[in-house]
């Protein structure tokens, strides 16, 4: 699994902006707080898809541009491919809209803080995102065994010992012999060099090695140390067993 996600590229988002995409995939995270009455956000009342390539009119599956997405609750991908339509000579519902399951027309909607992937036929030189910035809890998840898609919709880093902004309970710690993966482990997007963060960070809870062994990330050749996740990035959690919770405060 790891081996796919490598394919990916995330495009960084933070406020109220515009953005290049590029052709191909493209992993965006919603921290946008324009909802409606039922807590979600519509993708075309907060990124400009006008200018996404469309489905084509005979319906020519994956034509146009599309959407994938992490089912969280269900550790896995949503089982719904949305692809993008906008083709005025059907009339006014096929305009600025998504398809879902067999190309009916759906409100593409998100919580804030979920993360998708967007593949694009043609690059976007720039494409704007609009919307109220969180700043502040965006509630939290139960996790599923193995790998869950997470994001840091926080106008800030985000770093997981903080238990001022971050409570993980049930994680399984690595081994006292450190053997690598043993225990819950996250990857997490480097913005600066445009690719995987080259550390996998670790989750450690070994009383018995003192007390800085206690409810800590390792990073490095197994280093104490904070695991600074960029606002506005989506990361990997790993997941030993089913059960994990974590709140983002």
């Amino acid at each position: 699994f790891r081996l796919f996600i490598e394919f990916f590229t995330f495009t960084l988002i933070v406020g109220y902006q515009t953005i290049k995409l590029r052709a191909d995939s493209n992993l965006l995270v919603v921290n946008w707080e324009n909802v409606g009455g039922n807590g979600k956000a519509k993708l075309v009342d907060i990124l400009d898809c006008t200018k996404l390539t469309s489905i084509n009119a005979d319906f020519d599956n994956l034509s146009g541009d599309y959407i994938m997405a992490w089912d969280l609750e269900k550790g896995g991908w949503d089982s719904v491919t949305y692809q993008y339509c906008n083709i005025p000579d059907y009339g006014e519902e096929y305009v600025n809209t998504w398809l879902g399951d067999e190309y009916a027309i759906t409100d593409l909607e998100f919580n804030c803080g979920d993360a998708f992937w967007l593949f694009c036929k043609i690059a976007i030189d720039s494409i704007s995102f609009s919307g109220q910035v969180a700043n502040g809890a965006v509630g939290g998840a139960t996790l599923v065994e193995g790998a869950n898609l997470l994001s840091n919709s926080r106008p800030t880093d985000l770093d997981l010992t903080d238990s001022t902004v971050v409570e993980i309970v049930g994680a399984t710690s690595i081994n006292a012999d450190f053997d690598n993966l043993s225990g819950d482990s996250v990857m997490a997007w480097d913005s600066v060099k445009g690719n995987w963060n080259s550390v996998t960070f670790q989750y450690c809870n070994i009383p018995e090695y003192g007390t800085e062994y206690e409810n800590v990330w390792l990073g490095d050749e197994y280093a104490i140390g904070p695991t600074e996740i960029p606002a506005g990035t989506g990361f990997w959690y790993f997941a030993k067993k089913a059960g994990v919770t974590i709140t983002f405060k």
